[in-house]
Formats: C-alpha cells, sequence, structure tokens
C-alpha cells in the first residue's frame, strides 16, 4: 500500500523546528490557505491553480490601499514583529492585532473581491440606508 502525497497529509505528518507535529489549529489554518490559494497536489509537485481570483483581488486591493497610506506600513510591522516564524502564528494570535484586521477589513469593504469592479464609497453628499445617515467619503 502506497501512501498518498497530498497537502493536507504533508501538513499532518509536517514536524516544526522542535520536532514536534503541528497542532490542529496550525493544521486547520494551513489548510484553509491551501485552499484558498487553490493549492493542489499531483504527486510531488504543488500548483497554485489560476481560477482564484477573489484572494489575488483581495490581496492586490489590499497592497495598493497600503501604497496610498504608507503610514500604516509601520505600524503593521510593529503589530507582526512578535512573530518571528510562521510556527508562531495561529488564528486566534492574528485575530487580537487591531491594526493588521483593521487593514484587511477596510480593504475588503471598500474593494470587495466578488462584487464586481466598484468600490464602495459613500458619495460626497451622503446617503441614508434605513434610518441611518451614511456621511460622504466613508
Amino acid at each position: 500500500m502506497s501512501l498518498r502525497k497530498d497537502s493536507l497529509s504533508a501538513l499532518i505528518s509536517s514536524i516544526d523546528r522542535n520536532g514536534q507535529g503541528l497542532s490542529d489549529e496550525k493544521i486547520a489554518g494551513a489548510a484553509f490557505v491551501l485552499m484558498a490559494a487553490g493549492v493542489t497536489s499531483f504527486g510531488n509537485l504543488e500548483l497554485i491553480e489560476v481560477g482564484t481570483e477573489t484572494t489575488t483581488i483581495a490581496l492586490t486591493y489590499m497592497v495598493y490601499l497600503l501604497t496610498k497610506h504608507p503610514q500604516y506600513i509601520e505600524g503593521l510591522r510593529g503589530e507582526l514583529a512578535a512573530y518571528e516564524t510562521i510556527d508562531d502564528v495561529s488564528f486566534s494570535e492574528l485575530e487580537k492585532l487591531p491594526l493588521l484586521n483593521g487593514v484587511i477589513r477596510e480593504s475588503l469593504r471598500l474593494y470587495p473581491p466578488g462584487s464586481g469592479p466598484l468600490g464602495r464609497v459613500c458619495p460626497p453628499e451622503g446617503t441614508i440606508l434605513g434610518s441611518y445617515l451614511v456621511k460622504g467619503g466613508v
């Protein structure tokens, strides 16, 4: 019987720099990232599929916004400086980083990858949504 060599099997059998297996949380997180990125195994070859535009679009706009607002880059570096390697990072830790999550959410709000070609910025005169007044430029 031969063992199947795919991304999930590789993650499950991986060991960190201390010789320990990956935690279930790290395996699930890495599997999610691989799935979102469209990574597929073919024998010993890992390929990133072309049909995953939403991830590419989201990351492209996030980088674009950071280039337009570079004052946030140092803050992000500061938040992420506590993590020396990927082994030190977990989803629960990343959820606690307010600037990182703010950048991600604002990028997705302004440029949602699945809603079409237009950004989501309120017109200068503002608008009313239900009983709420949304100021212009938000």
